[in-house]
């Protein structure tokens, strides 16, 4: 994913509806029609020979896999040789190709594979300081050439964390959309809907890191990623209140429920229009 542009983003609301409807997302929300559709194994993964939990094992999948999708029955994914549930999975977006990288530096990139190590120095073998899922976010603050590049990744405050292949990076282009949008967020049932312009332009379901105060908030500041110490990579933040965020959250498929990480989290595309569409000037109603 490198531009979520607004049109493919109300396709994906079902506009171009196809059979996959993913975790997190409204009803009708789907990958656009045509696309490759894949996920990223978040655990190691029995495959089911049907989709029930009492059914008989036919198969394994290693964390970071990369799984082809082909529909949802129920709670489970079908992929090629059986069923895995779907809240082991997190769905990839597959549609947008690796920009070229900017020619100075910092920039933004986020993961647009299924995972990226991030390393203690530019070598395969170094030791592994984190690894950061698909859709995640990161600077770019450091740049080596060669076969392959690396990348020198930090967080939001510019501090290097290590170094990662170019390879598994796209830097990302933000979408001229306009903000002021309304993030409503009902803390009940950890459901999100966003307007603007008076018009409902995406809903689905939240994760939740803390209990959230009911209000009326002003955005307060954005940032495109990096910003929660314990998840590094956390995507497409949007801030309010003291310290609280909406990001986008790589590292589990449990939306509509309490997770550890930011307060709000998102499937990473969503935070990423809602961080466009609330911008500086946008609203969040904790309901």
């Amino acid at each position: 994913m490198v531009t979520l542009s607004r049109r493919t983003f109300l396709a994906w609301m079902g506009v171009s509806a196809v059979a996959i409807n993913l975790r997190g997302w409204s009803a009708s929300a789907v990958l656009p029609q045509g696309e490759i559709q894949q996920g990223r194994a978040l655990v190691a993964l029995e495959v089911l020979r049907q989709p029930r939990s009492d059914a008989r094992v036919v198969g394994q999948r290693w964390p970071d896999s990369v799984l082809p999708i082909r529909r949802t029955v129920g709670a489970y994914f079908e992929i090629p040789g059986g069923y895995v549930r779907q809240s082991d999975v997190q769905p990839m977006v597959t549609a947008f190709a690796a920009r070229p990288a900017p020619t100075t530096l910092p920039f933004w990139a986020e993961v647009r594979g299924a995972v990226s190590a991030v390393r203690a120095y530019a070598a395969a073998d170094a030791p592994l300081r984190v690894r950061i899922g698909h859709g995640g976010v990161l600077q770019v603050v450091e740049r080596l050439t060669g076969d392959p590049d690396w990348y020198g990744v930090a967080d939001a405050s510019g501090r290097l964390m290590g170094w990662a292949q170019a390879g598994a990076w796209s830097p990302v282009a933000l979408e001229a959309v306009n903000g002021g949008g309304t993030l409503h967020l009902d803390s009940t049932h950890h459901r999100w809907r966003l307007e603007q312009g008076g018009q409902v332009v995406g809903r689905g379901l939240f994760a939740s890191g803390r209990v959230l105060a009911r209000g009326q908030y002003a955005v307060q500041g954005r940032v495109p990623g990096g910003v929660d110490a314990a998840y590094p990579g956390a995507s497409w933040c949007t801030q309010w209140g003291s310290g609280l965020a909406v990001g986008g959250a790589y590292w589990h498929n449990h939306f509509g429920q309490a997770q550890d990480g930011c307060a709000v989290q998102l499937a990473p595309a969503q935070a990423r229009w809602c961080y466009e569409c609330l911008g500086q000037d946008g609203t969040i109603i904790i309901e």
